[in-house]
């Protein structure tokens, strides 16, 4: 029988590549430690996101929005910046 290895015992690798493998504890077998792809994270996770660039709300709704009055600005106001010293 092969020696337990733990996680916190492996040297990390800063820059992974799409072919290497990683460790997780699968939830379908009683958390069995499981070994699978980079890739395979990277298309579970394009599977489970949407892209939202240049897309048009129909019916956009905000929930409970909350709209307070500013307290330091007023409409028309003016703003002096002084120099730092």
């Amino acid at each position: 029988m092969a020696d337990k290895v733990f996680p916190t015992d492996l040297t990390e690798k800063s820059s992974p590549v799409v072919g290497d493998k990683i460790l997780l504890a699968d939830s379908a077998s009683a958390d069995a430690g499981k070994r699978t792809l980079l890739s395979a994270i990277f298309t579970l996770y394009n599977a489970v996101t949407a892209t939202l660039t240049n897309k048009t709300l129909t019916s956009p709704t905000i929930s409970s929005p909350t709209i307070s009055t500013p307290s330091a600005f007023t409409t028309g106001g003016s703003i002096t910046l002084a120099e730092n010293t």
